[in-house]
C-alpha cells in the first residue's frame, strides 16, 4: 500500500492528486486498485497529511468522506452517563446491587432503577413513556428488557425501601462526610385526577386542591440530601406523622443526637413531650394563634438593630422560646393585611348588597348568607365580626387587626438545644431546604400525575421521584456555581450520534465545550470517550 501521484497540466499549470493504492495478483498478473481518493495536493502540509493517513490505514484505521456520512440516530447521553457514574462513584449503585442480590431476577433492575431515575431528570412521564425513551432515545444497553420488567422492578424496589435509604445514608456519610447533627422534617400533598389507590383520601391541600384526593408526603433531611421519606394517607395531619418519623430515624439510622427541626404544622404539646421523651433536642416553630400565652410572647417588644433580629423571651424548664423578626417580611405582610382587608371589605360589600337587592320571597335564608360570607373570609374570619339582622352587617374587628399588624414578620420558636438564638433563628431556616425539595419534586421530577392505582406501585413511583431528587441534590452539592436545574440542562444537551458510511458505522459524542470540561470536572468525574462505539 503506497501513495500514486498523478500529474495533470491544465492551462499551463500542473496539478497533483493523491491517491492510496495496493497491489494485488490477478493470476500471474500484478495488478493495483485504488484504495482512497486522497484529493489534490496544494501544499507540503498536503503531502504529510496524506502520508499519516497511509500510516493509519497500514495500522488497520478507515477513513471516509464527508459526502459518504449519513446520520443514523442521535441518543441522549449527557444526564445517562453522569446518573450512572455518580451512582457508581457515591455508593447508590452499590446499594442497589446489595438490595437486589437477595432475588433472581431474569432482567437487570438496578439498572432499570437508575435510568427511570435519570428519565425523570431528563423527561419525566409515564413507566410506559420512560421505558420507550430507554429503547429509543437513551444511549444505554437495554437489551432484552421488557414494559413488564419495569412494573416488576417497582413491585420489589419498594419491598427494599428502607434497607436501600439507609444503605444510602452509610454511603453518603461516608463518601460526602454528611453532617448528622441536624435533621429536618417537613410534609407536602400531591393529588391525583381520578380516585386514586385506597391512600388517596380527601385532606387538607398544600396544591389548593381540596376537590382532589391525594396522599401526604414526609420527608427528611440532613445537610441538604434526603434521607428518608413516608407515604400517608391524604387525610392524616402533620402532628400525627412526627412520632412515625422519629421511632424510624432512631431505629433505622442509628441517629442518637440531633436536633430536630419542624414547622409549625407539627406543633402540639403531645409532640414536644414526645420529643423530649425521645431525648431528641428540637426546633419546632409554634402557631401564631395557639394560645393566650402564646399570643403574649409574640408581642414581646425586643430591640432590632438589624434587619433580623432574635432573642430568647421565656425558658421552662429545658425548653425556651426565641422571638424571630425580619423588618423587611414585616414591611410585606402589613402591605398585604391591607390589601387583604380592601379586598374583604369589597366582597363582603357585594354580598351585603346582593342580599338587600332580593325581594322578600327570593331572599336565601341568612343561614345562607352567613355561610356565603364565612366562605369568602376564609380562615381570615378573626378579622371581622358578621351580625345578620335587616340585611348582612360586617365590621373590623380592631383586637384581632391590631394583634395582625403587631405580630407581622415574627414567629415563635420553641427549642431544647443549647444553641444561641440567632442560631437557632437560622437553622429553622434551614427548614427551606426541605420546602425547595418539595418543590423539585412536584415541579422538575414531575410526582404528578401518577398513572398507578394500588398502594404499593404509588409508593414505588414516589420513591422513584425521590431517588431523581436525590441525585439532583447531589448534582446540586458537587456544582455550587450554579442551580442542578442548570447543571441538568447543560447535560442534557450533550449527545451521542451514530454515523453511517458505506459498510462503516460508528457512536460519536458531540464536541464538548469548555464548559462542559469544567462541569465534568466539578461534578469529578472522567471525561468520557469521544468515540463510545465503532
Amino acid at each position: 500500500m503506497y501513495i500514486k501521484v498523478t500529474k495533470l497540466r491544465r492551462h499551463g499549470r500542473v496539478f497533483e492528486y493523491a491517491k492510496v493504492v495496493e497491489g494485488y495478483r490477478d493470476g500471474n498478473i500484478v495488478r493495483q486498485r485504488i484504495v482512497m481518493n486522497l484529493g489534490p495536493i496544494r501544499s507540503e502540509a498536503d503531502r504529510r497529511k496524506f502520508e499519516k493517513i497511509l500510516k493509519s490505514l497500514k495500522s488497520g484505521e478507515k477513513f471516509v468522506r464527508f459526502n459518504d456520512l449519513n446520520v443514523a440516530e442521535d441518543s441522549d447521553f449527557g444526564i445517562v452517563y453522569v446518573v450512572g457514574k455518580l451512582w457508581d462513584v457515591h455508593g447508590i449503585s452499590q446499594v442497589l446491587n446489595e438490595a437486589f442480590s437477595d432475588g433472581r431476577f431474569e432482567f437487570d433492575a438496578p439498572k432499570i432503577v437508575r435510568l427511570l431515575a435519570a428519565h425523570r431528570l431528563h423527561q419525566p412521564s409515564s413507566d410506559l413513556a420512560a421505558f420507550d425513551w430507554m429503547k429509543r432515545r437513551a444511549f444505554a444497553d437495554v437489551e432484552g428488557i421488557e414494559p413488564q420488567h419495569i412494573y416488576r422492578t417497582l413491585e420489589q424496589l419498594i419491598k427494599r425501601k428502607d434497607g436501600i435509604e439507609v444503605g444510602i445514608f452509610k454511603e453518603f456519610q461516608r463518601r460526602l462526610g454528611l453532617k448528622t447533627d441536624i435533621v429536618f422534617y417537613d410534609l407536602t400533598s400531591t393529588y391525583f385526577e381520578g380516585e386514586g389507590p385506597e391512600l388517596a383520601k380527601y385532606g387538607y391541600s398544600r396544591d389548593h386542591r381540596p376537590d382532589r384526593k391525594q396522599l401526604v408526603l414526609a420527608l427528611a433531611m440532613i445537610d441538604g440530601i434526603p434521607i428518608a421519606h413516608d407515604v400517608f394517607e391524604g387525610n392524616t395531619a402533620d402532628r400525627a406523622t412526627l412520632r412515625y418519623a422519629v421511632v424510624k430515624l432512631k431505629e433505622r439510622f442509628d441517629i442518637r443526637r440531633i436536633i430536630f427541626v419542624a414547622d409549625r404544622g407539627l406543633f402540639s404539646e403531645e409532640n414536644l413531650d414526645f420529643l423530649d421523651e425521645e431525648e431528641y433536642e428540637f426546633i419546632i416553630a409554634t402557631k401564631r394563634r395557639w394560645n393566650k400565652e402564646i399570643e403574649k410572647l409574640m408581642l414581646i417588644p425586643i430591640e432590632t438593630g438589624g434587619r433580623v433580629s432574635a432573642k430568647e423571651v421565656k425558658r421552662e424548664g429545658d425548653r425556651r422560646y426565641i422571638i424571630c423578626i425580619n423588618k423587611d417580611t414585616g414591611r410585606e405582610e402589613r402591605k398585604h393585611l391591607r390589601e387583604l382587608r380592601r379586598f374583604l371589605e369589597r366582597k363582603l360589600k357585594e354580598l351585603s348588597d346582593s342580599w338587600a337587592k332580593k325581594g322578600a320571597g327570593r331572599r336565601p335564608s341568612k343561614e345562607n348568607v352567613l355561610n356565603k360570607a364565612m366562605k369568602i373570609l376564609g380562615r381570615h374570619r378573626r378579622l371581622f365580626d358578621l351580625k345578620l339582622d335587616n340585611g348582612l352587617r360586617y365590621s373590623l374587628n380592631r383586637g384581632a387587626w391590631k394583634y395582625e399588624n403587631a405580630i407581622a414578620g415574627r414567629f415563635l420558636l420553641v427549642t431544647t438545644s443549647d444553641l444561641a438564638a440567632k442560631r437557632v433563628m437560622e437553622s429553622y431556616k434551614e427548614l427551606r431546604t426541605v420546602e425547595q425539595a418539595f418543590r423539585e419534586i412536584k415541579h422538575f421530577v414531575d410526582i404528578r400525575p401518577i398513572y398507578h392505582f394500588n398502594d404499593d406501585m404509588v409508593r414505588a413511583h414516589v420513591f422513584e421521584c425521590v431517588l431523581a431528587y436525590l441525585t439532583e441534590a447531589l448534582v446540586g452539592r458537587l456544582v455550587p456555581c450554579q442551580s442542578a436545574r442548570k447543571t441538568l440542562q447543560q447535560l442534557k444537551e450533550i449527545r451521542a450520534v451514530k454515523l453511517t458510511a458505506k459498510e462503516c458505522e460508528g457512536v460519536f459524542l458531540r464536541e464538548l465545550t469548555e464548559s462542559d470540561r469544567t462541569l465534568f470536572k466539578s461534578l469529578g468525574l472522567a471525561m468520557p470517550e469521544k468515540i463510545l462505539e465503532s
